[in-house]
């Protein structure tokens, strides 16, 4: 989950989807990962609290886990 947060806040005035796609792979890979979360991919990390990192690290995850099946 931090290294959610820290690719959220690396770049300023970024939307999720663009400061997310290099720890995502692809700006593609990050809103698909965004979307899963139920997470709007032009949102910007600051109006995210806690548990929107949690779910959009938990969604990376599933999706990882599903590719590699």
């Amino acid at each position: 989950m931090f290294a959610v947060i820290d690719a959220a806040f690396a770049q300023r005035r970024k939307t999720l989807r663009a400061a997310l796609a290099e720890w995502a792979g692809s700006p593609t890979f990050a809103e698909a990962i965004l979307t899963r979360a139920g997470v709007a991919p032009t949102d910007r990390g600051e109006v995210l609290g806690i548990a929107e990192f949690a779910r959009i690290a938990a969604a990376r995850e599933l999706i990882d886990a599903a590719a590699h099946e």
